[in-house]
């Protein structure tokens, strides 16, 4: 069996078995939307009496969210924070983000596996500068550059983006962008995604970048860079109190007003 295959099925006995306390360990890390939707179906079941108990450990924010009503947020084993849910993510996301739009790494301390290591993740303007301010009406660009070792197929980089209580406002990745192959030989990498101008709000956003091989194995997890929308370009309501328009995304949308023309009985 694969580690991902491993995974699913410990999960699938242990929950099976009824225990008063079920630990869940990075368990969704590795399978897919089904699967994950199953385990998290699974586990509101189990606490659903309110006679057992799920120790759920995980990076995924929104599962955290839809899951938990009380966290306890670890960093390298000491406990950081300790409380209602809302709380603990909004620290956790602050925690491990860099306040620039750029990281990159030097090869001995990247993040990575024997197969793949990243080398830098940045957010850039239409202009490619990380520094410069971003305009709600401008694209932006994520760029993750990363060295391949050893042949990989089926590589996935997925990009996450919350906002900085914890709301996930997109995920996506470029595993539908890589050919019909999906293998990617050794050598130099970058991955560029485009967050179209007019769809996000002003406000402040964390992206999540991770390296997996779907129901295979997880190569690289969350790491986290913020990124700041200084700008409301266009408001699409027209006249508000506030500068910055409610809602998690700020999208303009197509509309249509005719007048109707009334015809006399």
């Amino acid at each position: 069996y694969s580690s991902g295959m491993q995974v699913r099925l410990a999960f699938s006995v242990a929950a099976h078995l009824e225990p008063e306390v079920l630990i869940v360990d990075e368990v969704l890390a590795v399978g897919d939307a089904e699967f994950q939707a199953k385990c998290i179906g699974k586990m509101k079941n189990v606490t659903a009496g309110g006679d057992r108990t799920v120790l759920f450990v995980s990076h995924n924010m929104a599962s955290i969210r839809s899951l938990c009503t009380r966290c306890v947020l670890l960093d390298e084993g000491r406990i950081v924070a300790v409380g209602d849910t809302a709380d603990v993510v909004r620290k956790y996301l602050s925690l491990g983000a860099t306040e620039g739009r750029e990281l990159t790494w030097n090869p001995e301390s990247a993040p990575g596996s024997a197969e793949l290591r990243f080398q830098s993740v940045k957010v850039l303007n239409a202009g490619g500068d990380p520094m410069s301010s971003l305009s709600t009406g401008n694209d932006l660009f994520v760029e993750i550059r990363y060295n391949i070792f050893t042949e990989i197929a089926n590589l996935r980089i997925a990009l996450t983006l919350y906002t900085d209580d914890g709301v996930v406002v997109l995920a996506t990745s470029d595993y539908h962008h890589q050919g019909e192959r999906r293998l990617r030989e050794p050598g130099q990498y970058s991955s560029v995604c485009r967050i179209p101008a007019g769809l996000l709000n002003v406000g402040r956003y964390v992206v999540s970048i991770d390296a997996d091989i779907p129901k295979i194995s997880a190569l690289v997890t969350d790491v986290r860079i913020n990124l700041e929308l200084e700008e409301l370009a266009a408001n699409h309501l027209g006249v508000i109190l506030s500068n910055r328009p409610p809602g998690v995304i700020h999208p303009r949308l197509d509309w249509r007003v005719s007048r109707e023309a009334v015809t006399s009985s």
